[in-house]
């Protein structure tokens, strides 16, 4: 993920500073091509920054990933919840799927019970199963689209067809229900129909065979390049958090302009940024095998000056405090 530079606001500081408590010797000419030189590379710098702020927000805009499309959702997704009955599901930056209500439904290591489900993906990153605690799903997909799902649990099995509109939603889910033994079958289909949408073009309400059923969508943003050398912003700059975690003897945390990583005895960990916000000083990272698919877990907490207080949690065992420093 392209990041920003901060180099930008450093010379602007510095050019405003020269211009506003020196006078330029005009009667040297090379102090005053260094001045407009100087002018100019600070002018450029603030706009190649401007602009790759815009083009980082468009690519976040218009994000596409199976996982979101899974939950039949575009754009810089940070979480959805459903209501009645009422589900999270919190993405990655990267449009990954990474927690349902609090635990990672991907690393097999949690117990499938009434509560929680667990999913697989193929080779294509698309979900293909989703086992809850007496059924299991498969799914088909094509196009990018879901597309079929085979069922069964609890005595029953189930084929079902989604079909979508020229918009690319879910117009009906069609297929046949019946007993496993080959016993009477009863004909699926389930109708949408589309209330609300958001910005994103996300719906928000819709109705389901004439029930309304509601979701409400959270996003990533992008903090706008600033001119102010003092403000923070760790996903410009460069920082080595240390600090423990759990039973880890050491995890330091390398966070540069492209991403970043943590080390600990069993080697790299990929980072990506999800969320800064500057008013609060809320700072969330998510953790990746170096693969950058496997996820790890999630750093939450808050900057204050050179010091970082929050926990990390993998989605199984629950929260650890930590307190890292930044070099």
């Amino acid at each position: 993920m392209k990041r920003l530079s901060p180099v930008y606001s450093f010379v602007f500081a510095s050019v405003v500073f020269c211009s506003c408590g020196n006078k330029t010797n005009t009667a040297d000419p090379q102090a005053a091509q260094d001045s407009i030189n100087a002018a100019q590379a600070a002018a450029e710098s603030k706009a190649a920054a401007e602009a790759l702020w815009i083009a980082d927000s468009q690519k976040l805009a218009n994000l596409e990933t199976p996982d979101l499309q899974y939950m039949e959702a575009k754009g810089p997704v940070k979480s959805i919840t459903y209501s009645e009955p009422t589900m999270r599901y919190e993405y990655s930056r990267t449009g990954q799927l990474v927690l349902i209500d609090g635990y990672d439904p991907f690393t097999g290591g949690h117990q499938v019970d009434m509560e929680r489900m667990s999913l697989t993906r193929n080779q294509n990153g698309e979900i293909n199963n989703c086992t809850h605690y007496e059924s299991s799903e498969d799914y088909e997909w094509k196009n990018g689209r879901l597309t079929v799902v085979d069922g069964a649990g609890e005595g029953y099995e189930w084929r079902i067809t989604y079909e979508y509109d020229d918009k690319g939603l879910l117009r009906a889910k069609k297929g046949k229900q019946g007993f496993v033994d080959g016993g009477e079958q009863e004909t699926i289909n389930t109708q949408y129909t589309y209330l609300d949408f958001d910005s994103y073009g996300n719906w928000t309400r819709r109705k389901v065979n004439g029930d309304v059923e509601k979701r409400v969508i959270k996003y990533f943003t992008i903090t706008r390049p600033s001119d102010n050398p003092d403000d923070f912003d760790p996903t410009v700059r460069t920082y080595n958090f240390r600090g423990k975690i759990g039973g880890e003897k050491d995890c330091p945390l390398q966070i540069g302009k492209e991403g970043g990583y943590y080390v600990v005895a069993s080697g790299k960990k990929t980072l990506v940024f999800a969320d800064f916000d500057p008013k609060t000083s809320e700072l969330v990272i998510d953790a990746f095998k170096p693969d950058g698919v496997k996820y790890i877990g999630r750093f939450t907490g808050k900057v204050s000056g050179k010091s970082y207080k929050g926990t990390f949690a993998n989605g199984n065992k629950g929260k650890v405090n930590f307190d890292l420093t930044m070099e």
